[in-house]
């Protein structure tokens, strides 16, 4: 049967051994797993035949948060990581005892629903405070959020960065694929990287959450308690601008203050005022100083001519009961 979409509880004796060697929670950190740089990209395709899903070290062993804090998951998982100089790759194998049983809903970009989950969780930083997530369900169903602090359940979902993945259903469970590229990550520039990673599995059929490096119940602290992710060399920091068109329900004169304002720079004024939603002849004041505050004199002083215009026209359209702005 195949379908394709696009124990031993261990915890007492943890506990005594952390407690006579002098463990930390932050000893969590002391996991590593290494990164394998290819030549040929894998192929997104949700099948893991390229050799190095083969060879590549695996992140194995996770333990349980729920049901049986603790113990081992109730069944295997492996995981290995791949890159070349565009992209991190993500290769997953989800065992089951019975794959027919494995819930695989369709749902939309970001709804968790009831099916199984593969998370990565990803602190490029290695700040211990922020991270960025990537999860895939057996339907091929996507979810990625942004940690702005160190917590697992404080998740940005406007964050939607563009990523690929491909699952597929077969006879030894499921298995996943991911391609993250470097350019939709944020990370410190240097010749080698050392990033935070964790990765998690859930199964909501049996209410288990399995975790490589386990948070429990009681804890607080997300990237601050991830493993490393090792190996990632002679990667550079992409420089991003991204304009991205929206229509608003609501009649707001706002200006995005996370664009670079260098860019306006480059735009005519109409455009800026198309962008920013911007109306009338006081809201052209207001981006007026907003261009001066945020990008500088220069960049005010090579738009002062147009946008001073813009305003006056805009008054004099407004005047005539026009909207000034087209």
């Amino acid at each position: 049967m195949k379908q394709r979409f696009g124990q031993f509880d261990g915890f007492g004796c943890g506990v005594v051994v952390a407690v006579f060697l002098g463990i930390t929670a932050r000893d969590a950190g002391a996991q590593s797993i290494q990164a394998v740089r290819v030549g040929d990209s894998p192929r997104v395709d949700g099948h893991l035949t390229e050799a190095v899903w083969h060879s590549a070290p695996a992140v194995t062993n996770l333990t349980q948060r729920e049901p049986d804090e603790g113990a081992r998951a109730i069944e295997n998982t492996e995981v290995r990581f791949a890159y070349d100089d565009d992209a991190l790759y993500v290769g997953a194998r989800m065992f089951s005892g019975d794959p027919r049983a494995i819930r695989a809903l369709v749902t939309r970009r970001d709804r968790e629903g009831s099916s199984e989950q593969i998370v990565i969780s990803l602190d490029t930083y290695r700040d211990r405070r922020t991270a960025y997530t990537f999860s895939v369900t057996p339907a091929g169903v996507r979810m990625d959020y942004y940690h702005a602090t160190d917590s697992e359940s404080n998740r940005d979902s406007d964050w939607n960065p563009v990523w690929e993945a491909a699952t597929d259903i077969d006879s030894l469970g499921w298995s996943a694929e991911l391609r993250i590229p470097f350019n939709q990550l944020r990370f410190s520039p240097g010749d080698m990287q050392e990033w935070g990673v964790n990765v998690v599995r859930r199964v909501p059929a049996r209410n288990e959450q399995s975790y490589w490096a386990l948070v429990r119940r009681t804890e607080a602290g997300w990237s601050s308690r991830m493993g490393a992710l090792t190996g990632i060399r002679d990667i550079r920091p992409a420089r991003r601008v991204e304009l991205v068109p929206y229509v608003a329900a609501a009649r707001k004169n706002k200006i995005p203050v996370e664009m670079d304002a260098s860019l306006f720079a480059k735009l005519s004024p109409a455009t800026i005022i198309g962008v920013t939603g911007t109306r009338g002849k006081s809201t052209v004041t207001h981006l007026i100083y907003w261009i001066l505050k945020k990008a500088g004199k220069k960049v005010f002083d090579a738009m002062r001519g147009k946008l001073i215009a813009l305003r006056e026209t805009t008054a004099l359209g407004a005047r005539k009961g026009k909207k000034g702005i087209p």
